[in-house]
């Protein structure tokens, strides 16, 4: 009888101990779900700014092609300015 109660309250130790456990991983698990969840967030962020940050630039190319552009035809007037002199 006393190999029994002994065992019993072996089990019962071990069982706490496991539920015990299984609520820390339960607890491991959301709070990794947590940081994925802001993660996928801030990467969905970070796309929309990478894109935001590319069209930007391809703007900004137009803008430097423009003014080349506008530099050429100064110089062409200039040339045209000095020929009517």
């Amino acid at each position: 009888m006393l190999d029994k109660t002994w065992r019993m309250e072996r089990l019962s130790k071990k069982v706490e101990r496991l539920s015990e456990e299984n609520r820390q991983l339960k607890k491991t698990i959301s709070d990794f779900e947590a940081k994925n969840k802001y993660l996928e967030e801030k990467e969905k962020i970070l796309e929309k700014t990478q894109k935001e940050y590319e069209q930007i630039i391809e703007e900004a190319h137009e803008c430097q092609r423009d003014y080349i552009k506008l530099l050429q035809q100064v110089k062409e007037l200039r040339k045209k300015v000095k020929k009517e002199k």
